[in-house]
């Protein structure tokens, strides 16, 4: 680095990806970006999923693991 100031500026982070409960045909799932998992028969199932996706992205965009 040369310690000189230039008009170029460093990218922006890729957006989040935020996993979604979303109400389906028979029951509910996990949807991010478009795609959604199979129906799930209770909400708090599909909550549960989605909190341990969330999760693990949020572990890979960081580049460590998460206990």
């Amino acid at each position: 680095m040369s310690g000189y100031l230039d008009a170029r500026t460093c990218g922006r982070r890729p957006a989040r990806r935020q996993y979604r409960v979303e109400r389906s045909g028979s029951g509910w799932c996990v949807s991010v970006n478009g795609c959604a998992t199979r129906s799930l028969g209770a909400w708090s199932e599909a909550e549960r999923l989605a909190r341990r996706l969330q999760r693990e992205a949020d572990g890979l965009a960081h580049g460590g693991e998460r206990a």
